[in-house]
């Protein structure tokens, strides 16, 4: 992720065209959060989609020993809370302004009818939905070998002689 926005597949908002933005911003309200603001809290129910327009946001998790993990930064253009607003759930992290942060803040049932209404925004959630799930696959697997990258099936090796195929890790 760069200092600015959420990287390419985070970063619905920005990945959405002019016009498709205006509709999403006309169906919520503007919000700036301080330093250190809890947006939303882990476990919540109710709480809406929060789109960052500016500032940068901390998602946090605790674990069953009580130690605060942080699980991702995200900037301009990234949205949170969608999948609770979809299914109803409560929130899996708590989210944080790391700085000043600019949002628009879209409640559950003016975010569905958006992505009803919307292909392209529905479409750009379910990439980014399945971006999320491949990385969290990944992370996974990671932490069960110990092995950075060994998802990338590293134990066959490649032609090169790596034993990682991952071709950005040569």
């Amino acid at each position: 992720m760069d200092a600015d926005t959420a990287g390419d597949e985070e970063a619905l908002f920005t990945a959405l065209d002019g016009p498709t933005q205006a509709e999403l911003r006309a169906r919520g309200r503007q919000q700036t959060y301080r330093p250190g603001s809890v947006l939303f809290y882990e476990g919540q129910l109710e709480a809406p989609v929060v789109i960052a327009v500016s500032g940068h946001l901390r998602v946090s998790a605790f674990s069953s020993d009580g130690r605060e993990l942080i699980l991702a930064f995200r900037g301009r253009g990234a949205i949170l809370g969608e999948l609770a607003a979809l299914d109803r759930g409560r929130r899996s992290a708590t989210v944080s302004a790391v700085d000043v942060v600019r949002a628009v803040i879209v409640q559950p049932p003016e975010f569905e009818a958006f992505l009803r209404d919307t292909r392209e925004a529905a479409r750009a959630l379910l990439r980014l939905v399945v971006h999320r799930l491949r990385d969290a696959d990944r992370k996974r697997i990671e932490f069960a070998t110990g092995h950075p990258g060994s998802s990338r099936h590293a134990s066959w090796g490649s032609p090169t002689g790596s034993t990682n195929s991952n071709p950005r890790a040569r």
